[in-house]
């Protein structure tokens, strides 16, 4: 059953989030009863295609500038890029 779970866990959707708090329990608490899984990486543009996959579905922003180089580089299953805070700053929106 544990196997399973983790099988599981692996083929869940992904929302890439930048690591620039303490701790994210609250969000990994709200996310316990959907489909997605809650991956951290850190805030660098390198970090960010590490780290994505076709399981990719979402990336939340903050720091790491998200150029139109970064988004012909992100995979077609990523829906959304969204900046945690105001303003497009770090976002290319015409990309």
């Amino acid at each position: 059953t544990e196997r399973c779970e983790m099988e599981e866990d692996r083929a869940k959707p992904q929302i890439l989030m930048e690591n620039i708090f303490e701790n994210y329990d609250l969000e990994r608490e709200l996310l316990q009863t959907t489909p997605y899984e809650l991956v951290i990486i850190e805030p660098s543009e390198a970090a960010l295609l590490a780290s994505l996959s076709a399981r990719a579905v979402a990336i939340i922003n903050v720091l790491i500038p998200i150029t139109a180089a970064t988004v012909a580089k992100i995979p077609p299953s990523v829906k959304i890029i969204t900046k945690l805070g105001t303003g497009f700053d770090r976002i290319d929106v015409k990309a």
